[in-house]
């Protein structure tokens, strides 16, 4: 079951309980303006081209499927080592490199933060990452998490009512004591 994050038939929802109307304009826009955000706010859902810029305008539903919870493992695992930022470049699961990049997408939920990159202007990322303690204690079973987030401009605007465990969001493909231990 999923947490609605919209009136049926597109209808406003009130004034403050609304997500996605927080990050649109918020300009008291033409009447042209004002009718495009109106049109775009009732599709976004299903996603919809804007019709002031021509940008895809989507509320993505993400899933907190098994391999990001390994990888969350394996952090888990080295920053425990470490006690400090890991080089997601040298994280290994099951003796290979993490090649997904959905690992990003573990910051919806909460469980990691990103080191800025202060150093090289010619890269993105520092490549850095570090988990939580909430992401810590989700690995530890200690706590359970929404098994999806709904994102819209990459903030999170709902999320379901579903909670998963460790052990069933890395389901049967991996075992937690395995990762734990390093012998993915």
């Amino acid at each position: 079951m999923q947490t609605s994050l919209f009136d049926k038939g597109g209808k406003k929802r009130k004034k403050g309980d609304d997500p996605i109307m927080a990050v649109l304009p918020k300009a008291s826009p033409g009447k042209y303006l004002r009718q495009a955000i109106l049109d775009l706010r009732a599709e976004v859902e299903d996603g919809v081209s804007c019709q002031c810029c021509g940008k895809l305008c989507k509320v993505y539903k993400r899933k907190l499927h098994y391999e990001m919870a390994a990888f969350l493992v394996a952090m888990v695992r080295v920053h425990g080592v470490t006690g400090d930022w890991v080089d997601i470049r040298k994280l290994r699961i099951r003796g290979k490199p993490y090649q997904r990049g959905d690992y990003a997408y573990l910051q919806h939920w909460g469980f990691l933060k990103h080191k800025p990159n202060d150093t090289d202007s010619s890269v993105r990322d520092s490549g850095f990452w570090m988990p939580t303690k909430k992401g810590i204690m989700f690995v530890k079973n200690q706590i359970s998490a929404v098994s999806h987030v709904h994102t819209y401009n990459n903030r999170v605007v709902g999320q379901s009512k579903k909670l998963v465990s460790i052990r069933k969001a890395l389901g049967s493909k991996f075992s937690l004591e395995e990762l734990m231990a390093g012998k993915e």
